[in-house]
C-alpha cells in the first residue's frame, strides 16, 4: 500500500474546504440524490461524496457504506484530489497504491474505485465524488461517460454554502444553466 502524497497547497486546500462550512453537518438530501442515482446508473453497490479534511476523509453523502469517516491515509479519495482527473482502479488488489489497504483486505473489500474530483471555485480538490465495488470491474467507456457527467455536473464547490448546496453543486436536471463554465471538460 502506497499512502497519498499531499498536495503542494494543503494548508490553502483545507482552508478552502473547511470555509465551505459542510464537514460534519448532516446528510442533506441534495448530495443524496446523486449518490443513489450514481449507484443506480453505474449498477455499483457504493457511491458517495467525500471531503478531505487534513487527517480523514469525510463522506457527506453516502448509498451503500456504514462508515462516515475513514483515516486519510487509507483514502482512495485522498490519491483521487492529487490529480484533475478522475482516477479509476478496476482491481484494487492489483493495484501497488492499495493492494495492502484494510479496506481492500478486509471490510468493505473494495475492488474497484472510480472517483472523481471536485474543486472549488478557486480549482483547489477539496473533495470527490465516487463509486465503488466489492468486485473488479472493466470499466466501460459508457460507465465511465455516466461517472463523468455526473462529476462534471457537480464539479464546482462554491466559496458560498448556499451556493454549495444550492443545484449549482447537484446539477444535474439543468446542467447548462447551472454549470455555464466548467473548469476542466473530460467530454
Amino acid at each position: 500500500m502506497i499512502q497519498p502524497g499531499r498536495p503542494v497547497d494543503e494548508a490553502e486546500r483545507v482552508a478552502a474546504l473547511r470555509a465551505l462550512g459542510l464537514l460534519d453537518t448532516p446528510s442533506e438530501e441534495r448530495f443524496d440524490r446523486i449518490t443513489r442515482r450514481l449507484a443506480m446508473t453505474l449498477s455499483v453497490p457504493i457511491a458517495y461524496v467525500a471531503l478531505i479534511d487534513s487527517d480523514r476523509q469525510w463522506l457527506k453523502s453516502k448509498a451503500g457504506c456504514m462508515e462516515s469517516e475513514t483515516p486519510r491515509d487509507l483514502s482512495f479519495c485522498a490519491h483521487t484530489i492529487l490529480e484533475d482527473e478522475p482516477l479509476v482502479v478496476p482491481d484494487a488488489r492489483l493495484d501497488a497504491r492499495f493492494e495492502g489497504n484494510p479496506m481492500v483486505t478486509g471490510e468493505p473489500y473494495i475492488r474497484f474505485y472510480a472517483g472523481y474530483p471536485l474543486a472549488t471555485a478557486d480549482g483547489r480538490n477539496v473533495g470527490t465524488l465516487c463509486v465503488a465495488d466489492q468486485k473488479a470491474r472493466d470499466v466501460s467507456e459508457s460507465d465511465l461517460k455516466g461517472h463523468r457527467s455526473s462529476g462534471s455536473r457537480c464539479k464546482r464547490i462554491h466559496p458560498n454554502r448556499k451556493q454549495m448546496i444550492s443545484p449549482r453543486l447537484i446539477c444535474l436536471s439543468h446542467p447548462k444553466k447551472f454549470c455555464r463554465h466548467p473548469r476542466r471538460s473530460l467530454s
